[in-house]
C-alpha cells in the first residue's frame, strides 16, 4: 500500500493538536514582529559558550495499516527551527523564545498548552537526531519592555519525550486519515480528468501545455493570452492535472479584481462538473466575514471567539466535507458564515483554517504578497506548499508597490490624539508628539532623519497595543486598530529599507501644521517579491496584456530562466478594425482645444454605426468636458442618443446601472464614457451587439508625480517605459480589449493620440491588429465602410438568441476538426517534440492518461520545445 505523505511545521502540529480555549489577540499584536525579533536576537547573542542559535530540525512519523505490519498508510514529515540549543548543562536544553507584553499568567492560560507542546516536539526531534538519553526544554518568555526573562523548564527522558511526540502525531493522524482518503480520491479524479468541453479552443491547448511544462520543470511562466483564448480554464486545468505529481498540497489562484475571482470560481465549477474532486475556498476579507464588526477578537468580548479551539474541528469537518455532499460545495462567504453560525465559532478563523486543507484557494494578490494579509501557511513548503497562479498579472507591479509602501498622516494622528486626550492622556500626547515630529520634516529629508521618527512609531505601537489589549469594542477601538495597522506597516517598510535601500524613497507632502503626509514608497518591488517566489513550488503569471515581457519579468523579480509565452488572438482579425487617429493633440495642455473635433469624430462614428459605444479617457475632468461636448453635438445634429458617464467613487448600484444599460440592447444608441484603467476598463464582457465600437481617447499616462519620476530614475534606461509608457499602453490595450470577446463580435476601435505613431508606443500595440492611420474627419466614413463590408453578418437579436448563439460558438470552438487534447504531455515535455496520429480520432483523457491521442495540429507542432512560437 502506498503511503499518503503529508508535511507540516512544528508550530502547526503543536497548535492543531494542543491548543484549547479562546481565540486570542485583537488583530494588532501588543508586541511587533520587529520588537520580538530584536529581543530574541539580543538574548541569543548574549549567550556565551556552547549555545547554538536557530537550529533546523526535521523528522517523520509513520502510521501503519496494522501495528507491526510494516505496511504504511500515512507518513508525516515534520520540520521546524528551534530558537536555541543550550549545550552547557548536564543534558542539552532545547529553547523556544516568546516575546510578550502584559500579564504572563494570562498569556500562559491562553496559549501555554501549545507553547509547551511546541518546545517538546523540538526536543523530541533533537533527541532522535542526536540519540540522547535525556533532554531538557526551556520556554523563555521575554518581556518586550524590560527584557526580563521568565523561564518554564522541564527535563525529559528520551522515552518520555518520544512518547509525547508519538501521542501528538497519533492525535494529528486521526484528522489526517480523513485528509489522506480525500487526497487519494482527489488525485484519482485528476489523473485522467478530461477537458470540460471535450476539446480546446484555438491556442488554448498550447497555453495549457506551457503551464504544465512550467509547473513540471519548476520555472516560472509569463503567459500572454488574448481575450477569447479561454486562459482561465486552460491554466486551471493544466495546474490540476499537474497537482498530484507536484508534491504541492494545493493550488492558489490570485487575482486583482472581482471578475477574475468569479472567472476562477466558474472554471473550478466546470472542472468539478467534468469529474474533479476539489475542495475550493474563495477567500473573503475578515471584515466581511465577521459577525460582530468592531468587536475585539477575544473570548471576553466575542462569543464566536470564546472556546473557538474547542469547537473548530467539528465546524471544519462540516465545512470541508459538506455533510457528505459530493462534490463538496464551494467554501465562500455565505457557506462559511452559515457553518460558523451553526457551530458558534469565528467565521474568519474558520475560513483561514479551512484554506489550509483545501485543494484550491482563490484570493486577492495581497494574500500572496502583502506582509499583513499574506496567507503564509498556504505557501510554506513545510506546510505542504502551493502551485501559484496569478491572473491579471499586468496589475501586479503597481499592486506590489502599494503593498510594500506605507504612509503616515498627521491629521489622522491628531484627530485620534484629541479623542484619547481625556480617556488615555499619555497615549494622546504620544500621538501628538509623533505628529509634531512629522511636521518637522521637509522635502529634503534623508533616511537618517527618519530614525527618531521610527523610534517614536515603535513606542506608540507599544502603547497602542496595550490599549487594544484592554479597551472595549466600538468605533474608537476600530479607529485605533486601523491606525495601529498603519503604524505597523510603516515600521515594516522601514525595516525592508535596510535590506534594499535604493528601492525605497521618502516622500514628504503637505504643509507643516496642516495635513502632512510622510510616505515610504517602494520604487522597485523585485527583491521583496523574489524572496516570496523562492518559497513557492510553481508560479504561473498570465493576462491578456503582458508587454514587454522581458521588462515585466525584471520588475517582478522573476529569474532569467522564466518561460515567456504569447498567443495571438483566436478570433479572425477581420472582425475588427483599428483606426489610429493621429491628427488630434490630446496631451493634457491641448485637450481643451481638441475636444470639439474629438466630439464630432465620436458622433460621426455613432452615426455610421448606431448602437452601444464605449469611450475611454484618462481623467474625470476630460471625461466631463468631452461628454458635454458630445451631448451638444448630438443636440446640434438632432440625434437621439443616451450619454452615460462614469463618476468618481461610483458605488455598486451605480456601477450595476451603468453596465445594465449597455448589457441590454433595446435598439437605442448609447455612448458611455469611462476612465481608461478604471473599473470598466477591464474585466467586463459586452458581447454581440451590446458593444459595437470603442474609442480610447488620449494616452492614459500616469501623472508626472515625484514618485513616478523616482521610479523612472531608479530603472535607468528603461525608466520611462517602467514608470510611464508601459502602464499607459497596458491600460489602453485592456480598454480596447472590451470590444472583441467572442467569434460573434464585430466592431471598430479608435485610438486617438498623435503619440501613438511614435515607434516607442506603436511597438506595444498588438501585432495581430489591422491598423489604419486616418484623420479624425475620416473616421465616420471608415466605420461605415467596415460595417458595409460585414453587411451579411447578423447579431442575435434577443437575449435568448444571444445565449443560444454563444452556446453554438462554444461548441464550434471546442470541437474543431483535428483539435485534440493536451495529450502525451509527459513525452513532449521531456523530449521536446510530438508524435503524430491519424486526423480523425476521438477526444480522450488529457496529459498522459491512458488512451491519450495527439493530432498533427498545426498550431501545436513544436509548442513544447523551448519557448512556443506565436
Amino acid at each position: 500500500m502506498t503511503a499518503a505523505e503529508f508535511r507540516t511545521s512544528v508550530g502547526h502540529l503543536a497548535q492543531f493538536v494542543h491548543r484549547r480555549g479562546d481565540l486570542g489577540g485583537r488583530g494588532a499584536p501588543a508586541v511587533t514582529a520587529l520588537e520580538g525579533l530584536r529581543r530574541q536576537q539580543a538574548r541569543q547573542g548574549s549567550e556565551q559558550g556552547a549555545y547554538l542559535a536557530e537550529v533546523a530540525l526535521a523528522g517523520h512519523w509513520i502510521r501503519e495499516a496494522l501495528p507491526g505490519s510494516g505496511e504504511a498508510v500515512l507518513e508525516l514529515r515534520i520540520t521546524g527551527r528551534a530558537d536555541g540549543i543550550d549545550l552547557r548543562g548536564e543534558v542539552p536544553v532545547v529553547e523556544e523564545i516568546k516575546t510578550y507584553r502584559g500579564d504572563l499568567d494570562s498569556l500562559r492560560a491562553l496559549r501555554g498548552s501549545h507553547h509547551d507542546a511546541q518546545v517538546a516536539i523540538y526536543a523530541a526531534l533533537y533527541a532522535r537526531r542526536e540519540s540522547l538519553g535525556a533532554v531538557g526544554t526551556r520556554l523563555r518568555y521575554l518581556d518586550a519592555d524590560s527584557g526580563a526573562a521568565h523561564d518554564v523548564q522541564r527535563r525529559w527522558s528520551a522515552e518520555e519525550v518520544e512518547a509525547f511526540f508519538q501521542a501528538t502525531c497519533a492525535a494529528y493522524a486521526e484528522w489526517l486519515m480523513t485528509a489522506a482518503r480525500w487526497r487519494r480520491e482527489r488525485d484519482a479524479s485528476l489523473a485522467d480528468l478530461p477537458f470540460p468541453w471535450g476539446g480546446f479552443r484555438p491556442g488554448q491547448r498550447r497555453l495549457a501545455r506551457m503551464v504544465w511544462r512550467a509547473l513540471a520543470d519548476g520555472r516560472p511562466l509569463l503567459a500572454e493570452a488574448p481575450t477569447g483564448t479561454g486562459k482561465t480554464l486552460a491554466v486551471l486545468f493544466a495546474a490540476m492535472r499537474r497537482l498530484p505529481e507536484s508534491g504541492a498540497a494545493r493550488v492558489l489562484y490570485l487575482t486583482a479584481r472581482g471578475p477574475g475571482r468569479r472567472s476562477a470560481v466558474a472554471g473550478i465549477s466546470q472542472l468539478v462538473d467534468a469529474g474533479a474532486q476539489l475542495r475550493t475556498v474563495d477567500l473573503t476579507a475578515r471584515d466581511k466575514l465577521c459577525f460582530l464588526p468592531g468587536t475585539p477578537c477575544t473570548g471576553e468580548e466575542c462569543p464566536y471567539a470564546r472556546g473557538y479551539f474547542d469547537r473548530r474541528r467539528d465546524g471544519l469537518r462540516e465545512l470541508l466535507d459538506g455533510s457528505d455532499l459530493a462534490p463538496p460545495p464551494l467554501i465562500d462567504l455565505e457557506r462559511t458564515r452559515e457553518v460558523a453560525a451553526r457551530h458558534r465559532i469565528c467565521p474568519a478563523a474558520l475560513q483561514s483554517d479551512a484554506a489550509r486543507w483545501a485543494d484550491v484557494v482563490i484570493g486577492d494578490m495581497n494574500h500572496g504578497y502583502d506582509p499583513f494579509a499574506r496567507q503564509r501557511s498556504l505557501f510554506e513548503p513545510e506546510d505542504g506548499g502551493a502551485l501559484v497562479l496569478i491572473d491579471e498579472a499586468h496589475n501586479l507591479e503597481d499592486r506590489a508597490r502599494e503593498m510594500f509602501s506605507a504612509a503616515l498622516l498627521t491629521g489622522e494622528l491628531r484627530q485620534l490624539a484629541a479623542t484619547l486626550r481625556h480617556s488615555r492622556r499619555p497615549l494622546g500626547r504620544a500621538l501628538e508628539r509623533l505628529a509634531g515630529q512629522l511636521d518637522g520634516l521637509d522635502q529634503t529629508v534623508v533616511k537618517t532623519d527618519l530614525a527618531p521618527v521610527a523610534a517614536a512609531v515603535e513606542r506608540v505601537v507599544a502603547d497602542l497595543g496595550d490599549w487594544l489589549g484592554q479597551a472595549p469594542g466600538g468605533g474608537l477601538f476600530a479607529s485605533v486598530r486601523r491606525l495601529n495597522g498603519d503604524l505597523l506597516r510603516w515600521l515594516w517598510v522601514w525595516q525592508q529599507w535596510a535590506q534594499d535601500a535604493d528601492a525605497f524613497r521618502i516622500i514628504v507632502a503637505g504643509e507643516a501644521g496642516s495635513e502632512r503626509r510622510v510616505a515610504l514608497r517602494c520604487l522597485a518591488p523585485a527583491a521583496t517579491m523574489t524572496r516570496e517566489h523562492s518559497r513557492w513550488q510553481g508560479l504561473i503569471l498570465f493576462s491578456a496584456t503582458l508587454t514587454p515581457m522581458h521588462l515585466l519579468a525584471s520588475v517582478l523579480g522573476l529569474p532569467v530562466a522564466t518561460h515567456q509565452f504569447s498567443l495571438p488572438s483566436p478570433f479572425a482579425p477581420e472582425h475588427s478594425r483599428v483606426l489610429l487617429v493621429a491628427n488630434l493633440d490630446l496631451r493634457q495642455a491641448s485637450r481643451l482645444r481638441s475636444t470639439p473635433a474629438l466630439a464630432s469624430m465620436i458622433v460621426d462614428a455613432v452615426v455610421a454605426r448606431p448602437g452601444h459605444h464605449l469611450v475611454f479617457v484618462p481623467a474625470f475632468s476630460f471625461l466631463d468636458g468631452l461628454a458635454g461636448a458630445v451631448e451638444a453635438e448630438l443636440e446640434r445634429r438632432a440625434m437621439n442618443a443616451e450619454v452615460l458617464r462614469q463618476t468618481p467613487r461610483m458605488d455598486d448600484p451605480a456601477r450595476h446601472g451603468f453596465l445594465h444599460a449597455l448589457a441590454h440592447p433595446d435598439g437605442r444608441t448609447r455612448i458611455a464614457f469611462a476612465i481608461t484603467g478604471g473599473v470598466f476598463g477591464e474585466g467586463i464582457d459586452l458581447p454581440g451587439e451590446r458593444l459595437v465600437g470603442v474609442v480610447v481617447a488620449g494616452l492614459p499616462l500616469p501623472p508626472p508625480e515625484v514618485e513616478r519620476n523616482a521610479i523612472r530614475d531608479y530603472h535607468g534606461a528603461d525608466g520611462f517605459d517602467v514608470a510611464y509608457r508601459t502602464p499607459a499602453m497596458t491600460r489602453l490595450l485592456q480598454a480596447a480589449g472590451r470590444l472583441i470577446r467572442s467569434e460573434r463580435d464585430l466592431g471598430t476601435i479608435c485610438l486617438v493620440d498623435g503619440r501613438l505613431t511614435q515607434w516607442a508606443y506603436r511597438r506595444l500595440l498588438r501585432s495581430d491588429w489591422l491598423v489604419d492611420e486616418v484623420p479624425a474627419a475620416a473616421v465616420g466614413a471608415r466605420v461605415r465602410q467596415f460595417w458595409q463590408g460585414h453587411s451579411s453578418f447578423q447579431f442575435p437579436s434577443t437575449t435568448a438568441q444571444l445565449r443560444n448563439q454563444h452556446a453554438q460558438d462554444q461548441d464550434h470552438l471546442h470541437r474543431r476538426t483535428g483539435d485534440s487534447e493536451l495529450s502525451h504531455a509527459r513525452e513532449t515535455l521531456s523530449g521536446g517534440h510530438e508524435r503524430g496520429t491519424p486526423e480523425h480520432v476521438s477526444c480522450g483523457p488529457c496529459i498522459g492518461g491512458k488512451g491519450d491521442q495527439l493530432d498533427p495540429d498545426a498550431e501545436s507542432q513544436g509548442a513544447l520545445s523551448g519557448a512556443d512560437s506565436a
